[in-house]
């Protein structure tokens, strides 16, 4: 269980992170001007890019985390086996 202050806190970046996800929506999907060629659909682009880079990089920070670890349980079964 957290203490009052830390749910407090993250409580308050919950409410943040959902604030700023509808303003993104609302400036990507109504806020942005048509474009000229593409129309309406031009703007599903300003939501869809950015988040699939955040995809990516989630993706990639767990590959980073979960290689480092195999390595290092590698590293220390070496060690082990060469102390024999």
């Amino acid at each position: 269980m957290k203490n009052g202050r830390g749910k407090l806190r993250d409580d308050l970046l919950v409410g943040l992170g959902f604030a700023l996800m509808l303003a993104a929506l609302y400036m990507a999907l109504i806020y942005a001007p048509t474009e000229k060629y593409a129309g309406a659909v031009q703007r599903i682009f300003y939501f869809h890019v950015p988040l699939a880079w955040v995809g990516f990089l989630a993706f990639l920070v767990v590959f980073i985390l979960v290689f480092i670890r195999n390595y290092s349980r590698m590293i220390c079964a070496r060690l082990l086996l060469l102390s024999y």
